[in-house]
């Protein structure tokens, strides 16, 4: 199907087939497409205020720039979409999937994502202020700087295994760190304005990038480690000199001995 630019306000698609279609600039406010199969359609600048779709299939759609704002979309599929700079505020996305979803700079400001899936999303730069978040995954995402958190409810009861922070990787199954040290204002990737109550990070790999002040690698894991936790420092971006010289620096610590380099 071709909709450029076309007013379909209201129409029911509930159940269609509109995979590979094209959707660009196409008004779809208050539309059914519950359970409808938008398959790698282009559909960038979309508006779909107010629309109904729930169970969807999003896979792989082009909808940069789409207005998504208070549509009910539980349970809808949204892997590998390009949402990039998509407003989807105040949205009812619980139970939706966007794995893999490019979703650099979206706005998800109150939105509900309760039980969402946000496995390897990129939410670099997305405003996720006022945001329902509980038991969301946020395994291996992509957070920068600028990802907005203020306000989000649930950060204590979501999953972050191998989060990816401005270059620096956390992840494992033993150890465990809290959002302290990512909200600390020293911190490159901090969580801006949100502190938590000490969620898991499920642990310990922290790459070192060559630009990286080993300084501030081993305040950083004086902040995190802890009494007990354990870490693993990803050295392999680093020449020789500067490993041996990390090294050197972090097993001279009292918790040296439980930070393990690799290679």
């Amino acid at each position: 199907m071709v909709f450029y630019q076309e007013d379909l306000t209201g129409l029911d698609f509930a159940g269609a087939e509109l995979s590979g279609g094209l959707l660009i600039d196409s008004r779809l406010d208050g539309a059914r497409l519950d359970g409808a199969l938008v398959y790698d359609a282009l559909a960038g600048g979309v508006i779909l205020r107010g629309a109904s779709l729930v169970g969807a299939n999003f896979v792989k759609a082009q909808m940069l720039e789409a207005d998504l704002t208070e549509v009910d979309a539980r349970d809808a599929i949204f892997v590998k979409t390009d949402l990039l700079r998509a407003r989807l505020d105040r949205g009812d996305f619980r139970g939706a999937s966007f794995d893999q979803a490019d979703c650099h700079d979206a706005s998800f400001v109150g939105a509900d994502l309760r039980g969402a899936e946000l496995r390897r999303t990129r939410l670099n730069g997305a405003d996720l202020s006022g945001a329902r978040l509980e038991g969301v995954s946020l395994d291996e995402v992509l957070l920068s700087p600028e990802t907005r958190l203020a306000g989000a409810t649930g950060l204590d009861r979501g999953s972050f295994e191998r989060v990816n922070l401005d270059g620096e990787i956390l992840h494992g199954e033993e150890a465990s760190a809290t959002l302290d040290a990512l909200t600390h204002p020293d911190a490159p990737g901090r969580l801006l304005g949100r502190r938590a109550e000490r969620p898991k990070l499920l642990g310990a790999v922290m790459t070192i990038k060559p630009e990286h002040d080993p300084e501030h690698a081993v305040a950083l894991l004086e902040r995190e480690i802890g009494t007990s936790g354990q870490r693993i420092l990803d050295v392999a971006d680093l020449d020789a000199g500067q490993a041996l010289t990390l090294r050197r620096e972090i097993e001279a610590q009292p918790y040296g001995h439980r930070v393990r380099f690799w290679p």
